[in-house]
Parts: structure tokens; C-alpha cells; sequence
């Protein structure tokens, strides 16, 4: 009797103990036992000007990921400042997000960074530094639900293609 009884309360606890995991898990999915954690290594590969792609939870979001045929439905520019990396995202409003904090906006804290061929001779110190000047503008504006292309409200991938042009183009006027 002693037995079975030692056995029952080791099993309810190996069961307790994986139920408490599990559910951890996936509440918590940067914690120590999912492998998921985002170091500083993979940080220290980002780079100025990188672009950085993830895919939101809104409903609205998903109608975006629908039309486009993409596993993405969100995009902006990563931008180092003062040592730190931020991502320059159109949301309501268009801000700078600190970008561990936009990472954990995404479906399972999943995010994809693209850099340009040639970034290193495309996007140099100056070119960045406009790209930043240039972003100002659209500090603040409204998010644009309905996708216009003007300036008045911005949405994400026209926040990235109009920061780019930009810089690029003054890059060409100036060389």
C-alpha cells in the first residue's frame, strides 16, 4: 500500500510538472526550456538599415497576409541608435520600437531580417543617416487601414519603399 501510494503522488507530480511546462511554454515562449530565447549573438548580425519582416495576430493583418500570398504581414527598417537596435514601424501611429519589444508583436516571436546585395556599399554611414532624417516626416502620422498611396497616413511596406527611394535618390542626385 505504501508502495502504490509513493508511485501515485511520483506520477502526479512528473504529470503536474509537464502540465506546468507545457502550459509555460506557450505562454512564455522566450523562456529557458524552449530554445527560442533571442541572444545577443543573433542581435549582433543585425545591421543598420536591415529590413525586418514578421507576421502580426490582427485581424487585419492577416487580411494583408491573405492578399499578398505571404507568410509576412509586417515590415519596417532597424535602425542603431546609440548602441541599440529599434525598428522604425508604421502602426498606429508610426513610431520607433525598441526591437526586442517588436519581436514579441509576432506570431511566436518569429521574424525574418532581409539586408540589400551590396549593403555596405549602398548604405553607408551618410546614406543611413539620411534614411533617418528622411524617416522623421512620418513620425507620429496616422496608419493608413485603407492603403493609399500618399503621405498624408502610411502603412508599413510603403514606410520602408518611400525611406529607401529617398535615400537612394539623393544618394544618385549627389554622386
Amino acid at each position: 500500500m505504501k508502495k502504490s501510494k509513493s508511485l501515485f503522488l511520483i506520477i502526479t507530480f512528473l504529470l503536474s510538472f509537464g502540465c506546468a511546462l507545457f502550459v509555460a511554454m506557450k505562454v512564455f515562449p522566450n523562456n529557458p526550456f524552449s530554445g527560442k530565447k533571442v541572444g545577443t549573438a543573433v542581435f549582433g548580425k543585425i545591421q543598420d538599415g536591415d529590413i525586418i519582416f514578421q507576421t502580426s495576430e490582427s485581424p487585419q493583418c492577416e487580411a494583408v497576409r491573405i492578399a499578398t500570398n505571404s507568410k509576412f504581414s509586417h515590415c519596417g527598417i532597424i535602425y542603431k541608435m546609440n548602441g541599440d537596435l529599434f525598428v522604425f514601424e508604421a502602426v498606429q501611429p508610426v513610431k520607433l520600437t525598441p526591437l526586442k519589444d517588436w519581436i514579441q508583436h509576432g506570431r511566436d516571436n518569429k521574424y525574418l531580417v532581409k539586408r540589400l546585395k551590396n549593403a555596405t556599399a549602398i548604405l553607408t554611414p551618410a546614406t543611413l543617416q539620411k534614411m533617418k532624417d528622411y524617416s522623421q516626416q512620418f513620425n507620429g502620422k496616422e496608419y493608413d487601414a485603407y492603403f493609399e498611396w500618399n503621405d498624408n497616413r502610411i502603412y508599413c511596406s510603403e514606410l520602408v519603399w518611400k525611406i529607401y527611394k529617398n535615400a537612394r535618390w539623393h544618394r544618385i542626385v549627389k554622386t
